[in-house]
């Protein structure tokens, strides 16, 4: 897997005060990175720099092409910009307009993928902050880009809404091999997103951890299938072909798979049936935000 972002020694200098220094680091191509610390870290510059909307004072960024062409880049950065007097319907088509996509037929898929489907027609001023969050959402994601930024998408959304735009960016990485640079405020909110995450603290990288253990959040009232099984990688083609594409790799053997649990007994049959070993197969949840339980 080639690297399609990288950037060596960046920094964004002011008159005053430096947000940037020293940021060198790597993103390989479809790969889903978190870049996770407090209010003002510097998350925020970062992610104008990769996507064109600020220049480095100092430092090198290469974005490698992709297909003989220059990675698209599409980003969520601050509040969600919308109109709030045309609908979902018009808002993406303003979208599409601007970035010279042939025509709308991507618009309704993109609207069904976050959930927007039945509000199609409706103004934006009737919808919640979270339904905005969504629209947001699908306008960074349309014209399929080859790399898409979201700053906190996470901020302002209640359990519910976590957990699902978990599973609309599992499936985007996955169904279009989409590389994703995520940001939050803290490590467990990257969890179940993030396979790789990255520590900001005033402008510069701290450290550099796994964010993919499910249970250090406090989200509760989810529940996901554990799979303990070998070969991996003959289980997670049987998953892409049931079209879930929401799970998350913990060890050479185990996956938690975040979608579709009800269809548990139909995982279990169809990954025994591809010849794929099972140890174990378990409805798991953290009910009471104190520890995972699993059950057949």
């Amino acid at each position: 897997m080639d690297e399609i972002i990288i950037a060596e020694k960046l920094k964004k200098a002011y008159r005053y005060n430096t947000s940037l220094e020293d940021i060198t680091f790597s993103v390989k191509e479809g790969e889903i990175l978190g870049i996770y610390g407090r209010e003002g870290a510097g998350k925020t510059s970062l992610l104008k720099i990769l996507s064109g909307l600020s220049c480095q004072t100092d430092g090198v960024l290469m974005i490698h092409e992709k297909d003989g062409k220059r990675a698209r880049i599409s980003a969520m950065i601050g509040e969600p910009a919308l109109y709030d007097r045309m609908t979902a319907y018009e808002n993406l088509n303003i979208k599409r307009l601007a970035s010279g996509l042939p025509d709308d037929s991507e618009i309704d898929r993109l609207l069904t993928f976050v959930g927007l489907k039945n509000w199609r027609d409706k103004r934006v001023r009737e919808f919640s902050p979270g339904m905005k969050l969504r629209l947001s959402i699908a306008m960074a994601f349309l014209g399929d880009p080859d790399i898409v930024l979201l700053d906190e998408p996470m901020r302002g959304l209640d359990n519910q809404g976590i957990h699902d735009l978990r599973i609309m960016i599992s499936r985007m990485n996955k169904e279009k091999n989409t590389t994703f640079i995520v940001t939050a405020d803290s490590l467990p909110a990257l969890s179940g997103i993030a396979g790789r995450s990255l520590m900001m603290d005033r402008g510069r990288f701290a450290e550099e951890g796994r964010a993919t253990v499910f249970c250090e959040t406090n989200f509760t009232g989810f529940s996901y299938i554990r799979l303990v099984c070998e070969p991996l990688s003959e289980a997670k083609k049987v998953l892409d072909s049931m079209e879930i594409y929401a799970y998350q790799t913990k060890t050479p053997r185990m996956l938690h798979i975040l979608e579709q649990t009800e269809r548990i007994a139909e995982i279990r049959k169809n990954i025994t049936d591809a010849g794929v070993s099972i140890a174990e197969c378990v409805l798991c949840s953290d009910d009471a935000g104190t520890g995972m339980k699993g059950r057949n």
